[in-house]
């Protein structure tokens, strides 16, 4: 394995295996094919009071796009809101730009 394919492997398993974070929005890679269309999810119930839902969306894995899953988190401070990640045009490729804890 050359390292341009293990830091693509690295990225996308880091994105497939972790959850929204509270930082800032900031651009992570760019990826050559469009990213499909969003996943209609069902929404449950929440599983406890102040449960914050953060949709899902489409990480690249180095090879392709794979859904995950949206979730229930516990938002980090009082009033927090979530602002989902995604996938923005830039020239012929797509850049992902991390979502990021808000403030109402």
């Amino acid at each position: 394995m050359n390292y341009c394919t293990v830091s693509a492997a690295i990225c996308g398993l880091t994105l497939l295996f972790t959850g929204p974070v509270a930082s800032p929005a900031n651009v992570g890679f760019s990826v050559g094919l469009t990213p499909p269309a969003p996943v209609v999810e069902t929404v449950p119930a929440p599983p406890a009071p102040g449960s914050v839902w953060t949709p899902g969306y489409w990480s690249w894995d180095g090879v392709k796009y794979v859904w995950v899953p949206g979730q229930y988190v516990v938002p980090p401070f009082p009033g927090a809101v979530w602002i989902g990640g995604r996938w923005v045009p830039h020239g012929a490729r797509w850049v992902w730009v991390n979502g990021h804890w808000g403030r109402r």
